[in-house]
């Protein structure tokens, strides 16, 4: 399980990692992912595998081309911080995986 704090508030639930980078594209991924963990309290983040590009065209008009990330661990689990990051949020989703995530 994976837990995601977004720019919302809300804590999305996902069932891998590969699951919130085809759901949370790059060129939203620094400002939409707030704080990343697994259900054991390993926290995760964002790895440019290409990082995002814009080209100006005319003047102000520029053209923004999406990246590519990946999510990575770093340091050690740390079940308190997970915690602390569950009650950060405003709303679990889905509404179906609230008990599961309070449980931890």
């Amino acid at each position: 399980m994976i837990l995601t704090l977004q720019d919302d508030t809300v804590l999305r639930v996902y069932g891998s990692l590969e699951a919130v980078v085809m759901d949370v594209e790059a060129l939203d991924a620094e400002e939409v992912l707030r704080e990343v963990f697994d259900e054991r309290g390993q926290r995760y983040v964002v790895e440019w595998l290409q990082p995002n590009s814009e080209v100006e065209i005319a003047g102000p008009i520029k053209v923004v081309g999406s990246g590519r990330y990946r999510l990575v661990p770093v340091g050690q689990p740390d079940l308190d911080a997970l915690r602390s990051f569950i009650v950060k949020a405003a709303a679990i989703e889905p509404a179906s995986a609230e008990h599961e995530v309070r449980e931890l």
